[in-house]
């Protein structure tokens, strides 16, 4: 269960979803919500009593937002901060030992929005999962897909989706073998049988100890290019919610988990949860 979600919100009508969703998923998992929102660095003529009123005025602004919304968490905290949003927000994902932070679609008209540049930076810097809320809120997700491979960080994409979802929500777990059609010949058909195998010990051990038993999983593994597999998944589904890892630096980062993550943030078919 999440106990400390935090908003970071850039007063556009992107980040406005976004908060419909934390406060959504801070209602159902009864966690605290910190709505942040991060000034541009003031000008050297303002002086600290103007700050401190444009931090009030966009405080009262998030808090209308907020009341105007169906879920209404129980504790919510507001923090605005000046300095540059990658770093603060960092910084205050530490403070506050957050253990979910939700963003909303970037936009390029805004200096202090969350550009990909930004939100890639902001990644890099923090451990915890990252949700791009993109998609308007009705209800708890109903539909989600996660897309893996056999690394430790698909394993703990898993888990916190896990932790993340309602005990109803339907859950896909894909993995794609990369391979064309000719090419399955009786070998290449053993190889996709064998990864079947080891897809499924895959999604038992990381579901030991959480609330979701594997068997509830429906669990695919297919062969064909990336993209498509991938798009024809989305198709079928209809996910609210797509989960995938995402490698550091300094690990062997794969197609699934390099380039994919990065289209995705750019352009996210639905909300998209990546865990590091």
């Amino acid at each position: 269960m999440l106990k400390q979600i935090m908003i970071a919100h850039d007063l556009s009508p992107a980040a406005e979803v976004a908060l419909a969703r934390a406060a959504q998923l801070a209602q159902q998992h009864q966690a605290r919500l910190i709505v942040t929102h991060c000034l541009s660095a003031p000008s050297n003529s303002a002086t600290s009593h103007d700050l401190a009123a444009i931090k009030q005025q966009i405080t009262q602004r998030l808090q209308a937002q907020l009341t105007q919304l169906a879920s209404h968490p129980a504790t919510v905290e507001w923090v605005v901060k000046a300095g540059q949003p990658s770093i603060k927000l960092a910084e205050l994902v530490r403070a506050y030992s957050v253990d979910l932070l939700v963003v909303g679609q970037h936009h390029q008209a805004s200096p202090e929005g969350f550009s990909g540049t930004t939100l890639e930076h902001l990644l890099q810097k923090i451990k915890v999962p990252v949700l791009l809320a993109v998609e308007p809120v009705s209800d708890n997700y109903q539909r989600s897909l996660i897309a893996m491979d056999f690394s430790q960080t698909a394993s703990r994409a898993l888990q916190q989706l896990i932790k993340l979802i309602s005990a109803d929500t339907q859950v896909t777990a894909l993995h794609i073998c990369e391979m064309a059609e000719q090419q399955l010949t009786a070998a290449a058909r053993s190889e996709l049988e064998w990864q079947q195998q080891l897809f499924a010990q895959l999604i038992q051990d990381g579901c030991a100890g959480l609330a979701l038993a594997a068997t509830r999983i429906e669990q695919r593994v297919v062969q064909g290019e990336l993209y498509n597999c991938l798009e024809q998944a989305l198709q079928q589904i209809q996910p609210q919610l797509l989960a995938l890892g995402r490698h550091g630096r300094g690990e062997m980062a794969d197609a699934l988990l390099g380039s994919l993550t990065h289209s995705l943030l750019a352009a996210p078919p639905c909300d998209l949860l990546v865990v590091s």
